[in-house]
């Protein structure tokens, strides 16, 4: 079968991506009594994942248009079930007219998706780019049907009011339906910076050498810099440790190179680490020109210093961490890269193959939170604040007032006194299975009234599966608002192709393996986008009233719930602005 977009039209600025899957299982959501001659389609929202039991697909008929409600800045989605192709080798083409309206509107950028196994079920997941024609060969299409996810993105001060259109679907040269769209645009943004901060930790950057690049070709960092603006697009922020994780040693142009010791130390030359990051903070990597929010830097405990010498030569370990600090500052000042929060942060735990003797990912007893306390405090030593307090040292932690463990010495936060020795610590990174604890939220909710950064992390069974339904990845963001926090943080993000996994270690799949130059976006990931900007719709409506009533009453296991919510708020927002 041979995959192509006949007609793109131009909504100035408005995106459409439509992603494609080989509906393998979609035979008991499509009722052949109707256009049995012609091609049936059915729809639905972004909030629902298709499976067995799924009905909540809706039949597209010539009187009941799709309806789509959204703010400037905001990514409106629904996606699309296609039925009528008899064989492989017929065309299926996607025609967008132009939309009427207040104002003129484009749509570009047409995808699709493919498959992913998951617990001997086809699920859809993986978002390959429609235009890519060489994808769908690869897939079984003889059951004839496909899914088309539509991404809507409206233009920061779109002009309010109803637009409509069509979107026409044409299997072969006569197979042809037209899909009527109404879309309402509201009179107000949503933020150009998320209020929620989403950090897609990954370990390094492996996954480039899946295109067989060079590491710091020119290549090599335009793949790179690909998934840092597709986290962008999903409202996220992509963060790749800079450092082997457990032996502290950075990772080739993602540390500058140093010369000397002791007093004589100092970076040999910022040119490639300034090829690697500069684009990312000072905002040229991206279309809208805005500096990552926030990025790791190489500083752990193996570098800038040898932790060698933090055994035996303690005021030298302190004093060469002085010295670079010191260069990163005022490079950094330099550069004026004032916009990004650059973080600190000790992923090391006991291995045979490093030398900490300490458990600083995620302590578990005193004389881990006795080291995280030495590192926070020559941190902000070595990076003392100021008015431009850029500089942040960032812990995650597991069991925060966790009662499942309460009394462990080797686990109770309490009992290890971690509220006075992690005092200092600037960045909480604190576990979904913590944070499902009302104590662990109130004394969170304690530290962010204190300055501190609040994170909600997840890993594991904790991340969204990818045969789990979609309304988990929403409710990340309507969690974070009930609970008060900055961000949400998830472990890992990139699927290499050498893995199989069931989706609790990624949420962007490096394209290669599907002769795609760059990364492909997962289902999953679009459902996390909704809700953290559901937790926009939360913030503007909040400055006119208490809306927690409101969020706990709608977050039910019901997509439709989640619709209507986002009406009301935005009621909320109109009537209190106009």
């Amino acid at each position: 079968m041979n995959v192509s977009s006949s007609k793109i039209c131009a909504i100035n600025g408005l995106k459409l991506s439509l992603l494609l899957w080989a509906g393998l299982c979609l035979l008991p959501l499509l009722n052949s009594d109707a256009y049995s001659s012609d091609l049936e389609l059915l729809h639905t929202n972004n909030y629902v994942r298709y499976n067995e039991q799924n009905k909540k697909y809706y039949k597209i008929t010539r009187s009941s248009p799709i309806h789509l409600l959204g703010a400037g800045n905001e990514t409106m989605s629904f996606q699309m079930v296609v039925k009528g192709i008899e064989n492989s080798d017929e065309r299926l083409s996607i025609e967008c007219p132009e939309f009427s309206g207040p104002a003129f509107f484009d749509i570009k950028n047409i995808n699709h998706f493919s498959l992913e196994k998951c617990q001997e079920h086809f699920l859809p997941d993986c978002l390959v780019p429609f235009d890519d024609l060489t994808i769908a060969n690869k897939y079984d299409l003889s059951n004839g049907f496909k899914v088309i996810w539509f991404d809507f993105h409206i233009p920061v001060n779109q002009a309010p009011g109803s637009y409509s259109g069509e979107i026409k679907v044409r299997i072969g040269g006569d197979k042809l339906r037209r899909v009527q769209i109404e879309l309402q645009v509201y009179p107000f943004n949503l933020t150009m910076k998320p209020s929620l901060k989403a950090d897609l930790n990954n370990y390094g950057v492996k996954f480039v050498k899946e295109w067989g690049v060079e590491t710091g070709s020119d290549a090599a960092y335009r793949i790179e810099r690909a998934f840092y603006r597709m986290a962008r697009e999903h409202w996220m922020t992509f963060n790749p440790m800079p450092y082997k994780s457990q032996r502290g040693k950075p990772h080739l142009t993602m540390a500058p190179e140093l010369e000397g010791s002791g007093d004589k130390i100092r970076v040999k030359d910022w040119r490639e680490y300034d090829r690697r990051y500069g684009p990312l903070f000072d905002g040229t990597a991206f279309d809208d020109g805005i500096p990552i929010d926030h990025q790791y830097l190489p500083f752990n405990p193996e570098w800038p210093s040898e932790f060698s010498n933090y055994l035996t030569r303690r005021d030298v370990y302190e004093r060469e961490w002085e010295l670079i600090a010191g260069e990163f500052e005022s490079h950094f000042s330099e550069k004026e890269w004032n916009k990004t929060v650059f973080q600190i942060y000790m992923n090391q735990k006991p291995r045979p193959h490093n030398r900490i003797p300490w458990n600083l990912d995620e302590p578990k007893g005193d004389k881990d939170y006795r080291a995280l306390r030495y590192y926070a405090d020559l941190v902000h030593t070595v990076f003392p604040p100021s008015e431009n307090d850029r500089f942040k040292f960032r812990i995650d932690i597991s069991h925060f007032y966790c009662d499942k463990h309460k009394g462990n010495r080797l686990k109770d936060f309490r009992r290890n006194r971690g509220q006075y020795l992690l005092e200092s610590v600037d960045i909480w990174a604190i576990s979904q299975h913590s944070m499902d604890s009302a104590v662990a939220q109130k004394q969170a909710l304690k530290l962010r009234k204190k300055g501190k950064i609040i994170y909600e992390y997840f890993s594991g069974g904790r991340m969204p599966l990818i045969g789990e339904p979609l309304l988990k990845g929403v409710k990340y963001g309507w969690n974070s608002w009930l609970r008060k926090e900055d961000g949400i943080l998830f472990w890992n993000t990139v699927k290499r192709a050498d893995k199989v996994s069931d989706g609790k270690d990624f949420l962007i799949y490096a394209g290669q393996n599907r002769n795609f130059d760059g990364p492909i976006a997962s289902i999953r990931l679009k459902a996390i986008r909704r809700g953290i900007q559901d937790y926009e719709y939360f913030k503007a409506a909040s400055q006119y009233r208490n809306v927690d009533s409101i969020t706990a009453k709608y977050m039910t296991e019901n997509p439709e719930d989640y619709q209507k919510c986002r009406a009301e708020l935005a009621n909320i927002i109109i009537s209190a602005t106009n």
